[in-house]
């Protein structure tokens, strides 16, 4: 039920939020402003994810080269996929989070945040010790 709430708000309520901000700021400016603004953060932010998406690919290939899993270097390209859709589609919170998944000191903080989130949710439990032990995303 939680998810049903969760996806009803973001395809609904979101566009809906983004549609009356984009108003706003055209009644605030100018047509030509705010539409400006949808085209040049379209077309620049959809640059910039594409540069950050070849150097997470480039990461990604170091990581494989020496012997290790790339996981950060995977999630980063989650990230910046995520930003890039972000970045391209019309609005402004929709830019404002999209850029905080592309720029890498923002994105490594999202980063951290999921992989501490999935160590809590995915934990190993040893039932001959009885204890939890923390699965570790860096093996080498």
């Amino acid at each position: 039920m939680r998810w049903i709430i969760l996806i009803i708000a973001l395809f609904i309520g979101l566009p809906l939020l983004e549609l009356y901000l984009l108003f706003k700021l055209a009644g605030a400016t100018s047509v030509w402003v705010a539409l400006g603004i949808v085209i040049v953060t379209g077309v620049v932010g959809g640059s910039f994810a594409k540069h950050e998406g070849a150097q997470v690919l480039r990461d990604v290939f170091a990581s494989i080269a020496r012997g290790e899993l790339p996981v950060d270097a995977l999630l980063d390209g989650a990230l910046v996929l995520v930003g890039g859709v972000m970045l391209i589609t019309p609005g402004l919170i929709t830019d404002a989070v999209g850029l905080l998944f592309v720029i890498p000191a923002t994105r490594r903080c999202i980063r951290n945040f999921i992989k501490q989130r999935l160590r809590r949710k995915f934990a190993v439990v040893d039932t001959t010790a009885r204890k939890v032990q923390d699965i570790d995303f860096h093996v080498k």
